[in-house]
Order: C-alpha cells, then sequence, then structure tokens
C-alpha cells in the first residue's frame, strides 16, 4: 500500500479508523478496497483534480460481490478517500449546486434545519435543478404541466415515502424561489399534497414492572453497564431521543440548580429541564466511576482500549438499549429507545398532566405531535368507568 498511488491518502484513513476505534477486521477491509480503488484511478488515467464520487460509484459496480454480507463496504470505501481527496482539492461548484447552497443556508439559518434534514432534501431538489438543466428550461418559463410530468416519472414506493419526500422538497424549494422575488405561486399550486396518515395510537407503553425489569438486568459493575443504566434513566426519566442524549455535555448539566439543558438536534428549540433524583444519581454514578479520562466534555463516551475516549454516538447507545432489551427478556413486546418517550407521556396524561406541559418536556412546536405520543391509558380507564344503569340482563 506504500506504493500506491493513493498512498498518501491510505495513510491519513488508516489514522481516522485507529483514532476512531473501529474494528481492525473492517479497517483492514475498506483499506485494502481503498488501495484497489488507487489501482482502478491509476488504469483508468484519472488524476486527483478530476475524481468525484461517479467514479467511487463505478468502481464499486465492479467490486460488488452478489450476496456478499460485505457488499457495501467497496463503495464506502471509495466515497471516503474521495472526501479526503476533495477536501485538499475541492472540485469547482456548479451553478446547480451554487443554487442548492444558497437554499441550504436560507434551510439552516431561517428555517433553523440540521444537517441530516438538509442532506435529505438535496437529491430531490439537485433532480429536479438537473431536470431544468438537461429540458433547458427556466423557473420563469416552466409550466405547471410540466412540473406535474417530472413528478409523476418519481418511482413508486412503499407507502410512497420517496414521493413525499420529494413533493415536500421540491415544494419547499419553490416556496424559497418566491421568498427571492420570483412568482412560483402557480407552481406551488400545482404540486398536489401527499397524503400522510399519522398513526392515533404509539408504540407499546413500558408499564413499571417491566420498567424495574429492565433496569435490573443491567449489569452496573462495569463502566459500560453503568453507562447504559445512565443512558436508560435518561431516556426515560427526561424523555429524550437517544441523539439528544448522546450530545449531553458536562456543562449541559446545572448540579446547584438540578437542572440540564437540552440540545436538540430537530429543530432550533433549546430548553431546560428539571433533572429528576434517580437520572441524577445515575450520572453521577457513571461519570465518576465508570466515564473513561477523556479531553471531550460529552457525558457518554466510548468504551474499550482503543476508543481513546471519543464522544459515543448514538447508534452506540441504542444497540446497548437493544442488548439491555434483549437480556431482561422484554425484547418480543419492546423494542428501541423511542418508546421510552411514549411512555413518559403516556404517564404524565395518567397523572393529570396538560397536553401544553408534555409538549414543553418532549420539545414539540405542535400540541397535535404530543397527542400522538401520549396515549390514552386503557387500565385507569377501566378502573373509573361506572356500569350502566339498570338491572343486569336488560338492554
Amino acid at each position: 500500500m506504500r506504493k500506491n498511488y493513493l498512498s498518501f491518502y491510505l495513510d491519513r484513513a488508516a489514522k481516522f479508523y485507529y483514532d476512531g476505534g473501529y474494528c481492525r477486521f473492517n479497517a483492514q477491509r475498506s483499506l485494502q478496497y481503498m488501495a484497489l480503488f488507487g489501482n482502478w484511478l491509476k488504469k483508468k488515467g484519472i488524476s486527483l483534480f478530476q475524481i468525484n464520487f461517479e467514479h467511487a460509484r463505478e468502481f464499486a459496480s465492479i467490486y460488488k460481490r452478489q450476496n456478499d454480507p460485505y457488499a457495501s463496504v467497496p463503495l464506502a470505501a471509495a466515497r471516503r478517500i474521495v472526501k479526503l481527496i476533495q477536501s485538499d482539492y475541492p472540485p469547482p461548484q456548479t451553478s446547480i449546486q451554487k443554487d442548492f447552497n444558497l437554499y441550504a443556508e436560507y434551510l439552516r439559518s431561517s428555517r433553523g434545519l440540521k444537517e441530516n434534514s438538509i442532506q435529505s432534501q438535496k437529491k430531490h431538489v439537485q433532480d429536479f435543478l438537473h431536470y431544468l438543466s438537461d429540458h433547458k428550461k427556466k423557473i420563469r418559463s416552466i409550466r405547471p404541466s410540466e412540473i406535474l410530468e417530472y413528478l409523476e416519472k418519481i418511482p413508486a414506493t412503499p407507502k410512497n415515502s420517496l414521493k413525499k419526500r420529494a413533493f415536500s422538497a421540491i415544494r419547499g424549494y419553490l416556496r424559497f424561489l418566491k421568498i427571492l422575488g420570483l412568482k412560483t405561486d402557480h407552481l406551488i399550486l400545482a404540486i398536489p399534497p401527499m397524503p400522510c396518515p399519522r398513526k392515533s395510537v404509539a408504540s407499546s407503553i413500558i408499564g413499571k414492572k417491566d420498567l424495574k425489569l429492565l433496569f435490573k438486568s443491567i449489569d452496573r459493575s462495569s463502566p459500560t453497564g453503568k453507562r447504559t443504566f445512565a443512558v436508560a434513566h435518561c431516556l426515560h426519566g427526561l424523555a429524550m431521543r437517544v441523539g439528544d442524549v448522546a450530545r449531553i455535555t458536562l456543562d449541559d448539566i446545572d448540579w446547584h440548580s438540578g437542572t440540564v439543558f437540552i440540545n436538540k438536534h430537530k429543530g432550533i428549540k433549546e430548553f431546560k429541564l428539571p433533572l429528576p433524583s434517580q437520572v441524577g444519581k445515575s450520572l453521577v454514578d457513571y461519570i465518576m466511576h465508570g466515564r473513561p479520562k477523556s479531553i471531550y466534555r460529552e457525558v457518554f463516551l466510548q468504551h474499550g482500549p482503543r476508543a481513546k475516549g471519543n464522544p459515543a454516538t448514538a447508534r452506540g447507545l441504542a444497540l446497548e438499549i437493544k442488548k439491555a432489551w434483549i437480556k431482561s427478556g422484554l425484547s418480543e413486546n419492546y423494542s428501541g429507545t423511542h418508546v421510552f418517550r411514549h411512555s413518559t407521556a403516556t404517564h404524565m396524561i395518567s397523572q393529570g398532566t396538560t397536553l401544553k406541559v408534555i409538549a414543553d418536556v418532549l420539545g414539540h412546536n405542535s400540541i397535535e405531535t404530543t397527542a400522538l405520543y401520549a396515549q390514552v391509558d386503557i387500565p385507569a380507564l377501566r378502573q373509573v368507568a361506572q356500569p350502566w344503569p339498570g338491572k343486569r340482563g336488560k338492554k
């Protein structure tokens, strides 16, 4: 690999895998595909200035094996190398990329959308802009019928999730152009609303007995167990998303006032919540006796000899909760981490808490969204239900 066409970037990639505490087997496999990608580029006569993600896709299509559990590795490895190269040799931006970057900045600064949400719109908006460019059309001259013709070509998927995202992204982009002064009202009206039924019933609600069983099944004698125990308490006691839990820093917790600052990854709303005593105790136990030394301020860190004290990821924390469900024997009834939010909201409803207060705790902007989380407590309803007046047997 030292003599490879991309040897300099192979070194950087290897350092990235090592510092990130990646599995040795996966890192070696990725580096091998990166080296093959370098040989392929050299054979094709493609210089570093010309490399793009299309080359990565073309390479992956050649080396991808059917029924291989690691079939996604060639593309992921090639894309990582392309990102490293483009960080040194950024490609010139096309007019389409410039248009989208302007829209992305609007979504980021004015709408408060996070990067994941912006990236989910990127493909749909750029595909639409490419369509306009290929057909030599401009927004000022395009007709509503042509918009509909383009939308009809979007392939149907189960539950039409792809169409819904595309319709929403293009409609949002047309509204942005309207803010810039273009007349796009007639085009916005041409995009039909896609039905988006929402569930009226949330996922399973955790009972107190099952909750105790879950916490009891977590082995708190190890640092990882202490972390899982604290994460589970944050998910339940604070009704947090696992992504928000992963982002909690030591500076977010005010021990004197007993509050925790929540920096939401959805939207721009940030707020404080009271820190329940049990949540605080589990956090203290992990920070004092389980958290490894680290330069990072995130509360929850990765564990292991090669973790290097890096911040834990939401995916890693969710995996630990999944293991806890399995160990407790409750995996057939519950799964994931979002069930904690549903359960906490439902328990608050049964205690007489108003939807507005629950919406504030969950960080929802709309009470309608909160109503989907907080479900009716059927057992409590049975206790207060009165028998129908009259004698039994009479209709």
